[in-house]
């Protein structure tokens, strides 16, 4: 086992109905291991918190200027969008520019995650789409880097490409460590998907927050540019109500969710970093275990009830009757 422990857990009728395991790692921006709760060893997928350093090579290469993107457009490569109609429209017209059709992207066409966006879609006898997939941004992203590069934008999806091993090489570089160590497997939208010590993953998302500290201009550069779009244009990193969305409200924090309950966010003022990986997979348990780490460490209070907001402490039953609890259950503890 990964000394892994309850970091969340749900209550009904007085009795704790559900558990939730998981990890914690949390560094300072000199790379230097502060918290600990199980293995910060354990090797984890980043996911989509992969998205804002994935989309790091196309930024380096001032790719967004050669094709005349927007800043709009441009954010949606570090997107888990929702497929809400703003984030619809700027995917079309990065289309637009880039000369290419839908048909190019791998996944499987389906609707959007935002239920409302669906039912209104339904309505409306409309079909499903590859753009409405949450990571259709990401894949314009890599098709427009496959294009600046001039490598065959056919294979952007492919490990063993050019351009994945050119994105394994600056992942390895954002979260210290070799490139050539970095597991390799397939994501569910069907791009590679990147793996590393869960104190890693925090690494990297330090390094989002502190790009004075990165030696490679262009690199440095490139961080700068794409956190000052996440910050800019939230909405678009997700969606309104959503945790990364929320929590990049605040200039002090780069934030981005992934599949199967990872999640990485980084303090500039505070200089820490912190990695979770809850181990069954759950995203429920997110918003609760980030706002305990920032309750534990003093963070603002406003921050944290918009996490509370989004997930409230309370079981809600289908008659809207507050039935149970959902509570963080875990101390910080120092690394040694």
């Amino acid at each position: 086992m990964e000394n892994e422990k309850v970091l969340v857990q749900e209550y009904r009728g007085g009795i704790v109905e559900n558990e939730h395991l998981g990890l914690i790692a949390g560094v300072d921006f000199d790379g230097n291991l502060r918290y600990s709760i199980g293995n910060p060893d354990k090797v984890c997928y980043l996911r989509s918190c992969a998205k804002s350093l994935q989309c790091l090579p196309l930024f380096m290469n001032r790719f967004d200027e050669k094709f005349g993107l927007t800043d709009e457009e441009a954010t949606l490569f570090a997107a888990s969008h929702v497929g809400r109609d703003y984030h619809v429209k700027n995917l079309e017209s990065i289309m637009k520019k880039l000369n290419v059709t839908e048909d190019i992207l791998i996944m499987k066409p389906t609707y959007p995650l935002c239920e409302k966006s669906t039912e209104k879609l339904i309505r409306e006898g409309k079909p499903r789409r590859k753009i409405y997939h949450n990571c259709s941004g990401k894949h314009l992203g890599l098709i427009t880097s496959s294009k600046g590069l001039g490598l065959p934008v056919t294979e952007y999806w492919k490990p063993d490409s050019d351009l994945q091993k050119l994105i394994r090489k600056v992942i390895g570089t954002m979260a210290d460590y070799p490139a050539d160590k970095i597991v390799v497997g397939i994501d569910g939208c069907g791009v590679p998907v990147y793996g590393m010590p869960l104190k890693n993953c925090a690494k990297a998302f330090a390094r989002l927050s502190s790009p004075e500290m990165i030696k490679n201009e262009d690199l440095r550069r490139a961080v700068i540019r794409v956190t000052y779009l996440m910050h800019k244009y939230p909405d678009l990193i997700c969606g309104d109500g959503e945790i990364c969305s929320e929590l990049m409200r605040d200039s002090n924090i780069v934030a981005k969710s992934g599949a199967k309950g990872i999640y990485c966010f980084s303090l500039k003022k505070e200089r820490l970093a912190f990695a979770i990986k809850i181990l069954d997979g759950a995203q429920e348990p997110l918003e609760l275990v980030v706002a305990s780490i920032l309750e534990q460490i003093g963070y603002k209070q406003s921050v944290i009830d918009s996490l509370y907001k989004i997930r409230p402490q309370v079981v809600i039953n289908d008659n809207d009757t507050i039935v149970g609890a959902c509570k963080a259950s875990f101390v910080l503890e120092k690394a040694e």
